[in-house]
C-alpha cells in the first residue's frame, strides 16, 4: 500500500466504531514497509484498545478512572504486550538486525526461544561480530556466541574471554562454555598429532583420523623430542584448567587424554598452575580420573581425595607463618567433597576454616544437599550474626520440607 492510500485508509476508518480495522491497517502497513519499532507502537496501542483502555497511554487530559483495568484484564494486556515483543524481536533478528531483536526478546524473557531464534541466523562475515556480541556478550546463546568466537578470534581469544566473562554466567553456561572449548582443543591437538605422525612415517593410514589422543601417541616417544609439541603449551594448560568444572565422562575422558599427553611434554612446556595444581598435569590428571569414578567406590577417587587432602592441611599449617590470605587449595578440596557427595564434610571444613568471612569462597549455600546440612549452616550463620544468609537458610529448609 502506498503512501497516498495509507493515509486515506485510515481517514475513511477514523470514527470510534472502526478503530479496530484502522489498527489493523496500520499494523499490516508498517509491517510491510518493516518499521518494526513502529509496528510494536501499533501494537500496544492494538493490546490497549483490545482490553478497553484508550489507545494512547499517558494523555494529559485522562481522567484516572481511564486506566483502570481488573486483574483478568491485566493479565490479558501483559499477555498482548509480550507477544508483541516476541513478533517484533523476530522480525527483526530475521531482517538481520540482531541487536534490535534483542530488545524484544530480552523483555520476554524466554531464554530457549530467544536462543533457538539467534542460532537460526546465518553467520557472515558482516553479522558474525554483533551475534558474538549479543549471543555470548549478553547472554541470549552462551554456546552458541562462544563457538563462533573460538571460529572467528582463535582459542587464545577464547581463552581470554572465557577467564574474564564466563563466571559472571550461571553454572550450567560455564559448563557448555568449557565443553565447547574442550572440544575445540582436542580436536585442534588431535589433527596436529595426525599430521605429524603422517608426515613422519610417510602413512596416511585413515585409523589415526578415528583413534583417541591416548591411542595416537602410545609408543611415539619421538614426536616429543627436543621440546616437540603440537598445540601452543599454554592453550593446553588452560583448556586443563577450565575443564575442572565439567561433569559428564565424555568431556573428563578428553581433560584426562589431554593431561597425559602434557605429562610427555618437555618440563619446559609444562606450566605450573595455582594450587593445588601447581603439577599441572599430574595433578589435574588424578582430579580427572577420580571424578569419571564420583559414583562408585574405587581407588583413584580414594586416592584423589587424600592427594588433595594433603594439600589442603600443608596449606593450613602453613597459613599463619605465610600470611596466608587465600586458602586455594583447602578451597578445592572442600568442592571435590561436595562433587563426591560428602558435603557434610566439606561443610564441616569450610565453616571452620572460613569462620567469619562473608564472601569466603566456596559460598557455603551451594555445598548443601541435604536439610541437615541447611540445619547446620544456618546455625553457623546464627553465631557469625550473618542475619541475610541465616534467613535463606531457614527458607531453603522450609521449601525443602514442603517438596518432601
Amino acid at each position: 500500500m502506498n503512501s497516498a492510500n495509507i493515509f486515506q485508509q485510515l481517514e475513511k476508518h477514523s470514527s470510534p466504531g472502526d478503530l479496530s480495522a484502522a489498527l489493523d491497517i496500520l499494523s499490516e502497513h508498517l509491517r510491510q514497509e518493516k518499521r518494526f519499532a513502529e509496528l510494536f507502537e501499533a501494537r500496544k496501542m492494538q493490546a490497549r484498545h483490545r482490553v478497553g483502555l484508550p489507545i494512547l497511554a499517558n494523555r494529559p487530559w485522562a481522567s484516572k478512572q481511564d486506566e483502570e483495568l481488573n486483574e483478568a484484564k491485566q493479565l490479558e494486556l501483559e499477555k498482548q504486550l509480550f507477544d508483541g515483543c516476541r513478533e517484533i524481536g523476530t522480525l527483526q533478528v530475521e531482517e538481520g538486525h540482531i541487536a534490535d531483536g534483542w530488545v524484544y526478546l530480552e523483555a520476554l524473557g524466554d531464554k530457549k526461544y530467544s536462543q533457538s531464534l539467534i542460532e537460526s541466523v546465518p553467520v557472515t562475515e558482516e553479522n558474525s561480530q554483533e551475534i558474538i556480541d549479543i549471543a555470548l556478550g549478553r547472554g541470549a546463546a552462551p554456546a552458541f556466541g562462544f563457538k563462533l568466537l573460538i571460529d572467528e578470534h582463535g582459542t587464545c581469544n577464547a581463552i581470554t574471554t572465557f577467564d574474564s566473562f564466563a563466571m559472571q554466567l550461571p553454572p550450567a553456561d560455564q559448563r557448555q562454555l568449557a565443553s565447547t572449548l574442550l572440544n575445540h582443543v582436542y580436536q585442534q591437538l588431535h589433527e596436529n598429532i595426525v599430521n605429524h605422525l603422517q608426515e613422519s612415517t610417510g602413512s596416511k593410514n585413515a585409523s589415526t583420523s578415528t583413534s583417541s589422543i591416548r591411542t595416537l601417541v602410545a609408543g611415539h616417544d619421538e614426536i616429543f623430542a627436543d621440546g616437540g609439541h603440537h598445540m601452543d603449551a599454554t592453550h593446553i594448560a588452560s583448556t586443563v584448567r577450565i575443564s575442572r568444572i565439567l561433569e559428564d565422562p565424555d568431556s573428563l575422558n578428553k581433560a584426562l587424554e589431554i593431561c597425559e599427553y602434557g605429562k610427555r611434554l618437555s618440563k619446559d612446556l609444562q606450566f605450573p598452575d595455582s594450587p593445588p595444581f601447581e603439577n599441572i598435569y599430574v595433578d589435574h590428571e588424578i582430579l580427572f580420573r577420580a571424578l569419571l569414578e564420583a559414583e562408585t567406590d574405587s581407588a583413584d577417587k580414594d586416592a584423589a581425595i587424600q592427594h588433595f587432602c594433603q594439600k589442603s592441611q600443608t596449606e593450613l599449617e602453613n597459613r599463619l607463618s605465610e600470611a596466608l590470605h587465600d586458602l586455594p587449595a583447602t578451597e578445592n578440596y572442600i568442592m571435590l567433597l561436595h562433587r563426591f557427595g560428602r558435603s557434610n564434610e566439606a561443610i564441616e571444613i569450610a565453616t571452620k576454616e572460613f569462620s567469619g568471612a562473608q564472601n569466603a569462597a566456596p559460598q557455603l549455600l551451594e555445598l548443601a544437599l541435604t536439610k541437615n546440612d541447611l540445619s547446620t549452616l544456618a546455625e553457623h550463620y546464627k553465631d557469625n550474626e550473618d542475619v541475610l544468609r541465616f534467613a535463606m537458610c531457614l527458607w531453603s529448609h522450609a521449601e525443602t520440607n514442603d517438596e518432601g
